[in-house]
């Protein structure tokens, strides 16, 4: 029998893609544009962001936890939206930042300038449970 002990954390069958369509206004400011409460714990392990065309400046955030999007923990660095390009985000070195409760939400937040827009945007949050002996 395979149990969360026989899993190595790597194992790509553990992770989870979460593909979040993203539509622009202009002028935003770390407007929350996706939240999802994942039910389980775990760790964010990748981030990445594809737009098929891109006007102005777009940046995105991801944030674990806290009562409000502004309250949470940033699981990267600011992720620059560029056009027909897949960026992948840097992730936080501090574990903490990245990890989850079953009750805690991921956030992902969008800043625009006075004329940023994205066409077909798209941010890829990757994310796996915490497995059998993990704290």
């Amino acid at each position: 029998m395979i149990g969360d002990k026989a899993v190595n954390k790597n194992a790509q069958h553990a992770r989870r893609d979460l593909i979040v369509p993203i539509i622009t206004a202009i002028s935003l400011t770390d407007a929350v544009v996706w939240e999802w409460l994942p039910g389980f714990a775990g760790y964010i392990v990748d981030v990445q962001s594809y737009n098929r065309t891109t006007a102005g400046a777009v940046t995105f955030k991801v944030r674990t936890g806290g009562a409000s999007y502004a309250a949470g923990r940033s699981a990267i660095t600011d992720l620059v939206a560029v056009t027909a390009s897949r960026q992948s985000a840097v992730l936080s070195t501090t574990l903490a930042n990245r990890r989850f409760s079953s009750a805690e939400v991921i956030r992902v937040g969008l800043t625009t300038d006075g004329t940023g827009a994205l066409t077909n945007g798209s941010i890829i949050v990757t994310v796996r449970p915490l497995l059998g002996g993990e704290y």
